[in-house]
């Protein structure tokens, strides 16, 4: 996937009404913006199945179990929805097949890499 690798490299994206913007610390490179451009209809359309599985799982044993498993730390479940968990992770979550120790450690990761966007 695109968005893994890019956001791996600490490039964040968003999607609005089908307009992609962009977010890294530091800027982007010359051959990095070049790269976006030449996969922006992939990058949406991956942006697009995430917003799509995410919308399809219903949120209300989510954000519980997130407020639980950030509960002391430097985050929201809103923060970790939309920089960290993936669609399968979610899913995992409301399968019962993750525990709040693995998540909490995840987070505790995530937030000591400056919460650099993952998902």
């Amino acid at each position: 996937m695109l968005l893994k690798s890019l956001k791996e490299k600490g490039i964040m994206f968003k999607l609005n009404n089908e307009k992609l913007s962009v977010k890294v610390a530091g800027g982007l490179s010359e051959p990095q913006r070049n790269f976006i451009k030449l996969h922006k209809l992939e990058l949406i359309a991956e942006l697009n199945q995430v917003q799509a599985a995410n919308e399809k799982q219903p949120v209300n044993k989510l954000k519980p179990f997130l407020n639980n498993c950030c509960n002391g730390l430097d985050a929201t479940p809103e923060e970790i929805i939309a920089g960290l968990i993936t669609p399968a992770d979610i899913t995992d979550i409301h399968n019962g097949d993750i525990d709040k120790e693995c998540i909490t450690a995840h987070i505790q990761a995530w937030i000591a890499g400056n919460k650099q966007k993952i998902n």
